[in-house]
């Protein structure tokens, strides 16, 4: 159980990637979630 917490909770989070531009995970959902509510904001500008 160790083991997969720090896979889960430290490795696959805070290690760069490089299929993701060498970005840490927790790096790559925080851009991709500002650029989601940019997005929702301009539809409801729109709207």
């Amino acid at each position: 159980m160790s083991v997969i917490w720090y896979i889960e909770s430290f490795y696959n989070r805070m290690r760069p990637h490089s299929s993701v531009g060498w970005m840490r995970p927790a790096e790559l959902m925080g851009e991709f979630f500002e650029r989601f509510e940019s997005g929702l904001e301009e539809v409801q500008l729109a709207a």
